[in-house]
């Protein structure tokens, strides 16, 4: 079986927001650079903007971002675009998109952010095919991230594209659309669907110098469901995951998960079509 290799990389440059792919970035203790490096806060309620919180901020995921020289541009679903580099004017936009006003602040300024989301937001989509305000309960970030990251809980988050391809073959064409999942890493290699579950405490050494410990399974949210870009709303794609792939998440339940959460562990510079090996630690 020949060794996987580094298919793709995205970032995710505002929390929420669309992403792009990249072909190399550099990778440091928090993680890709420039990934989830700014947040939009509720100016009413103080949170951070997170489509976890469907009702209130869906509509974020429908944006697009691209990098202009060095700098991410932002650009809605009506074509209005304002540069990160003004973040006053990429609060307008997102305010008006989302309906609530907003600031949007860099995640290294924001402290202690805690976010808004439905709870359980995955089995309350599956059991009513929709998700509601009652749900939400408040919830701190960055379970396993770094300080100073507006990460839901890790750094890092990669796929593979047979359990990409297993969705997709499940829930129909879209679901398995890596953008739905908000990966960081998608990692071809041979073999069957959901394999990350075999790399958990293993070390992936990408490319010549940067090494990733992948420690926990990713549970899924109802994000993977709504519209993003130009993708449509799938409840099909949650219906495909929860058939494929239910399992006991650290002793916590069990969940539906699709993908992996990593660390850093030696920093670098990633490329696409870089080979992964999977080492024993």
């Amino acid at each position: 079986m020949s060794n996987p290799t580094l298919a793709e990389i995205w970032r995710y440059p505002v929390k929420s927001c669309g992403g792009e792919r990249l072909s190399a970035v550099s990778v440091g203790p928090t993680g890709l650079a420039g990934d989830r490096a700014w947040a939009a806060v509720d100016t009413e309620t103080g949170l951070v903007a997170s489509a976890k919180r469907p009702d209130r901020w869906k509509a974020l995921l429908t944006t697009s971002v691209a990098t202009e020289g060095s700098t991410p541009i932002l650009t809605t679903p009506d074509g209005r675009s304002a540069p990160l580099s003004d973040p006053i004017a990429v609060a307008d936009l997102l305010s008006d998109l989302a309906g609530r006003r907003v600031l949007v602040s860099k995640a290294q300024d924001i402290a202690e952010p805690t976010l808004s989301r439905t709870d359980p937001d995955l089995r309350a989509l599956l059991e009513r095919g929709e998700v509601r305000l009652t749900d939400a309960v408040d919830d701190g970030l960055a379970g396993a991230a770094p300080s100073g990251t507006v990460f839901d809980y890790a750094s890092v988050h990669l796929i593979s594209t047979p359990t990409l391809a297993a969705i997709e073959a499940e829930g129909g064409e879209t679901a398995g659309d890596v953008r739905r999942f908000r990966a960081n890493l998608v990692l071809d290699v041979d073999g069957p669907a959901f394999q990350e579950a075999d790399w958990q405490d293993r070390t992936l050494a990408i490319g010549d110098d940067v090494e990733l410990g992948v420690f926990m399974q990713s549970p899924r949210c109802a994000i993977p469901t709504l519209a993003q870009a130009d993708l449509p709303r799938s409840t099909a794609t949650a219906r495909a995951v929860a058939a494929l792939n239910r399992i006991d998440v650290e002793g916590l339940g069990t969940y539906v998960c699709a993908g992996a959460y990593a660390a850093i562990r030696t920093g670098g510079v990633l490329r696409e079509g870089a080979t992964v090996q999977v080492i024993d630690t």
